[in-house]
């Protein structure tokens, strides 16, 4: 499946004939505000978490307001308080479900002077998850699709020189659960913050 990420992240970003003006790559950091939405389930919190990974950008017009962005990103996602897998006993306020995602969004991109909109499909693989209280960690891993579906909004402004800043929502439209009480509406949702670099500059 990783392999699968990396070559679906390739023939998205290379194009034959592409400049170097066209075919931009840099690089993004920041932190998630995740939390897992359950349907008619309140009380639980959201979790900080890190994104981080490697941009490719293709240029659709000749002054660079239509654009193709293709990401792979690691994602921390999750929730706090009172997490639907608790072990029996187990206080609500003190436990935590970690999900570790490596996440592929492909978003239509708009950049005008500077503020940028975009918006498309992500899939999202789970690398690993744990469910956390002060008694101890069990992995949970087996009890998730390995594999949702998704998607991603969001705006930012970006320099000339390749600078920018993005606030994204990001969201699974499947559920994250295979099965049980609940599970067939539980989706991780992350409201997200991110630092990024692009190589060149635009023109």
């Amino acid at each position: 499946m990783k392999t699968a990420f990396v070559l679906t992240f390739s023939a998205l970003l290379v194009g034959h004939g592409a400049t170097a003006q066209q075919l931009r790559f840099g690089a993004k950091a920041g932190v998630n505000y995740a939390d897992l939405n359950i349907r008619h389930v309140g009380g639980f919190k959201r979790l900080l978490g890190l994104n981080a990974g490697v941009v490719g950008r293709y240029a659709l017009s000749s002054d660079g307001f239509w654009n193709l962005q293709a990401e792979l990103l690691y994602s921390g996602k999750g929730q706090r308080s009172g997490g639907i897998m608790r072990p029996v006993g187990a206080p609500a306020e003190l436990y935590h479900d970690r999900i570790h995602c490596l996440d592929l969004p492909v978003l239509a991109k708009i950049n005008a002077r500077g503020l940028t909109v975009e918006a498309g499909p992500q899939l999202s693989y789970v690398l690993k998850a744990s469910s956390e209280t002060d008694g101890g960690r069990i992995d949970t891993r087996d009890r998730l699709r390995p594999v949702q579906l998704g998607y991603a909004v969001g705006v930012g402004y970006e320099l000339p020189a390749g600078y920018s800043l993005t606030v994204r929502y990001a969201a699974d439209v499947t559920s994250i659960y295979k099965s049980g009480p609940f599970f067939d509406s539980v989706h991780s949702t992350a409201f997200q913050a991110q630092l990024g670099y692009l190589l060149g500059k635009a023109e």
